[in-house]
């Protein structure tokens, strides 16, 4: 007997394409006979973040809806071809059901599977639901959430709320924190400080730090540095730490987050659904900038509930290290050498462990033998 055939829809940044990784992970766990496929967007990050996953995955065309004339072509013309590439996939692998990971690259997916009469999982994994979440869940067949949701997901089925967002082995600490911090190459005697724009970057984050460098370099006193710069940065950010005498890694981006996030004693980042989850669950208290060019907020309602438990702080990124300034240098100050990081370690403890990802495989592996015995039943 075959196993389940699944496919998993999501890309266009790290933060749709890791999740679907860490399901795939737990389906193989679960039903190790199991055959899954990705389709992502054909943006050079999501090639980058799979160029290490045994998964075949398939670049699709898709584009965001950008409402211009010239946008709205682009992203017809993208659904369409994305959608029949789609359903070569689903009927050329035979496919039980398909999860939709959100996002523009899900949304053609979701068409395709209905055409087919194919079973659909959407999982939202922001805190405000996008434009395709929203559509796609008055159409898929099930729907379950990352996290509580600031206004309800319109779906024709109750909505689940899982244990956070799936979390790849990879970025799972496994090992105490001195052998993480010497695997990063790093001193295991000193606190280490986490810097990450995730998977593309974040130039506002990295010129603050550039500036608290020139500013305040006695704010790093007794701590050393993993900076993710993004690619652009990289040269310049090397440069400004060395010049400090401050010591630091730094590099453009780093795929396995596990031994990251098991040194790490404080993180500075955006706060995006995937980086949000992977904090909690390694217990590493938070410094948040969310993204400053979001009109819904998303992402500072994503770190909404770890302010409230304790775990993490939130500023507000002005796009200007001058307006910033202010407000980083001293929560700098009361993170790096006052009391107040403590406090934020000791509330972690309770959420450490927290992932979604085999909640989500088992809701998709029922969907798919639902289909499957429904199959056989037509049959």
């Amino acid at each position: 007997m075959r196993g389940p055939r699944l496919l998993l829809a999501g890309g266009g940044s790290g933060g749709h394409v890791t999740p679907a990784l860490a399901v795939a992970e737990a389906v193989l766990e679960l039903a190790p006979t199991a055959c899954l496929a990705l389709v992502c967007s054909d943006r050079p990050i999501d090639a980058v973040v799979l160029q290490s996953t045994t998964l075949p995955w398939t670049p699709l065309p898709a584009r965001p809806l950008r409402r211009t004339p010239s946008g709205l072509l682009h992203f017809a013309r993208g659904f369409l071809q994305a959608r029949a590439r789609v359903e070569r996939l689903l009927q050329d692998n035979d496919i039980d059901a398909v999860l939709l990971l959100g996002g523009f690259v899900a949304a053609p997916a979701l068409s395709a599977a209905l055409r087919k009469k194919i079973p659909t999982l959407l999982l939202n994994l922001d805190a405000v639901p996008g434009r395709a979440n929203r559509w796609m869940a008055r159409r898929a067949t099930s729907v379950c959430t990352a996290m509580p949701t600031v206004h309800p997901l319109p779906s024709r089925s109750a909505v689940d709320c899982l244990e956070g967002v799936p979390i790849r082995r990879q970025a799972r600490p496994a090992n105490d924190k001195a052998h993480c911090t010497t695997a990063i190459g790093l001193d295991p005697h000193r606190r280490t400080l986490l810097i990450t724009g995730a998977s593309q970057g974040a130039s506002s984050i990295n010129q603050l730090f550039a500036s608290a460098l020139k500013r305040a370099p006695k704010v790093f006193d007794g701590w050393q540095v993993l900076h993710l710069t993004g690619p652009d940065q990289l040269g310049a950010m090397q440069q400004a730490w060395a010049a400090a005498g401050v010591q630091a890694s730094v590099e453009p981006f780093r795929q396995a987050m596990a031994d990251a996030w098991g040194a790490a004693d404080l993180v500075v980042a955006r706060a995006g659904a995937s980086t949000v989850a992977e904090a909690r669950f390694a217990g590493v208290p938070a410094l948040y900038l969310p993204y400053p060019h979001h009109r819904d907020r998303h992402q500072w309602h994503n770190a909404a509930a770890s302010v409230a438990q304790g775990t993490a702080r939130v500023l507000k990124d002005h796009n200007d290290p001058d307006l910033t300034w202010p407000s980083f240098a001293l929560a700098l100050s009361e993170l790096l050498q006052g009391d107040a990081l403590e406090v934020m370690r000791l509330a972690c403890e309770p959420h450490k462990g927290c992932d979604g990802a085999t909640a989500v495989a088992e809701r998709l592996l029922l969907l798919a033998d639902d289909s499957a015995g429904a199959t056989l039943d037509a049959g």
